[in-house]
């Protein structure tokens, strides 16, 4: 019997959260585009509705090495 590596994907949003302090708004932003404040936390959301309807997600199937 042959075995297969099946790869989904689908959309998602990823995001951090940064806690920083600054004097201003524009201030924040650089020192978080800048790298000088760790996110604190990090998740994501899938992209799709709750119907259940897996649409958005595509499929890549690859034989694994040595089989077939």
């Amino acid at each position: 019997m042959a075995t297969y590596r099946i790869i989904e994907s689908r959309p998602a949003t990823a995001f951090w959260e940064y806690v920083v302090e600054a004097d201003n708004e524009d201030e924040a932003l650089e020192k978080v585009l800048n790298f000088e404040i760790e996110a604190e936390d990090f998740g994501y959301e899938m992209d799709n509705d709750d119907s259940g309807d897996d649409d958005d997600s595509t499929f890549e199937i690859y034989p694994v090495e040595g089989e077939i």
